[in-house]
């Protein structure tokens, strides 16, 4: 799969100040619009367009790892029974 390059362009930020007024009292931040919405919607096609996700779920000493195609598989009382379990 040949994959296209993106130019990463991060949006206008008239709080940085703020944001990093947040980040110095608790740590983390959240940071709303980071991307262009032009960035942000190239990068969305790209990971959706992608076919070699896989889904890992870690549930205490056991780990279980499902491609697309065997999730895309799975029938309804499948996916509620994993959903449940996760």
């Amino acid at each position: 799969m040949k994959l296209q390059p993106i130019d990463f362009a991060l949006g206008p930020r008239p709080d940085l100040d703020a944001l990093a007024d947040e980040f110095a009292r608790t740590g983390v931040i959240s940071i709303p619009n980071i991307l262009t919405e032009d960035c942000a919607v190239a990068l969305h096609n790209l990971l959706r367009g992608r076919d070699d996700w896989s889904q890992v779920i870690n549930s205490g000493d056991r780990l279980v790892e499902l491609d697309r195609k065997t999730r895309a598989g799975m029938d309804a009382a499948k996916l509620k029974q994993l959903d449940d379990a996760v």
